[in-house]
């Protein structure tokens, strides 16, 4: 994945999770900027349990986790990707670009 289309292929795979669930559960959240500067998120917009899963773009790879207290994907990102970086506040896993859609099903609540 190209850095200029970060933004335009997460949110093609949020679009397909939706469609193929027949309602809105995920979306694009932060400003274009953001994206532009490899710093992207999603949420889960049928609850208010979970929290934000952030998405950074690296050349090769994904940094992916959820920050805050409710960071119930991150333990399904530690049994199946290595740890990126744990600074004490955030945890981010390195993914792969084909496995974004598999975390996505996954952080959507959708069986993988």
């Amino acid at each position: 994945m190209k850095k200029a289309d970060f933004m335009k292929e997460t949110r093609q795979q949020v679009d397909t999770i939706n469609r193929h669930a027949g309602r809105r559960i995920l979306a694009i959240t932060g400003k274009t900027e953001q994206w532009d500067r490899s710093n992207g998120s999603v949420i889960r917009v049928d609850t208010n349990h979970v929290s934000t899963l952030s998405i950074n773009w690296r050349s090769s790879f994904l940094a992916i986790g959820c920050d805050g207290k409710q960071s119930g994907i991150n333990s399904y990102l530690a049994a199946h990707y290595p740890e990126h970086i744990n600074n004490g506040q955030n945890i981010r896993y390195r993914i792969d670009y084909a496995c974004l859609p598999d975390v996505l099903k996954y952080y959507a609540n959708i069986p993988v």
